[in-house]
C-alpha cells in the first residue's frame, strides 16, 4: 500500500500541480507544452518509480522462493510452510477406511442418480402430458 501512496503523491504533486493554469485553479489547460527542465524532472521521477517497482518485484519473488524452499519468511516463525505435493497422489496409511467411505458414498449416489435419470426420462416421453 505504501507504494500506491508514493505513486499517488508523485502523480498529484509532481505532475498535476505543475500543469495547473494558476495556483488557485484546479483546471488543466487544453494544451500544455512541457518545458525541458520539467521534462527532465518527470523523466527522473519515472526512473525512480521504476527502480522502486523493480525492488518491490524482487522482494515478492524472493519471498516466493523462500516459501517454495521451506525457509521461514521471518525470524521466529511459529508455523511450518505448507507442504506442496506434486505429481502422483501418495498412498495414505488409512486407505482402507477411505475406501469404505468412498464405497458407501457410491452405494447411495449412483443408484440415486440412475433413478433420477430414469424418472426424468419417463416424465418427458412423447405423448405424456404432466
Amino acid at each position: 500500500v505504501q507504494w500506491a501512496d508514493e505513486s499517488t503523491k508523485a502523480a498529484c504533486n509532481d505532475i498535476f500541480h505543475s500543469m495547473l493554469t494558476t495556483s488557485e485553479s484546479r483546471e488543466l489547460p487544453t494544451r500544455f507544452d512541457v518545458p525541458a527542465g520539467l521534462l527532465s524532472n518527470w523523466q527522473e521521477m519515472v526512473k525512480r518509480q521504476l527502480v522502486h517497482a523493480a525492488v518491490r518485484v524482487a522482494a515478492v519473488l524472493e519471498e516466493v522462493v523462500r516459501i517454495q524452499s521451506g525457509v521461514p519468511t521471518y525470524q521466529g516463525a511459529k508455523t511450518e510452510p505448507p507442504v506442496i505435493h506434486r505429481g502422483r497422489h501418495h498412498v495414505r496409511e488409512d486407505w482402507a477406511s477411505q475406501l469404505l467411505t468412498n464405497l458407501g458414498i457410491a452405494a447411495v449416489a449412483v443408484p440415486s442418480l440412475i433413478g433420477f435419470v430414469k424418472w426424468h426420462e419417463d416424465r418427458n416421453k412423447p405423448g405424456k402430458f404432466v
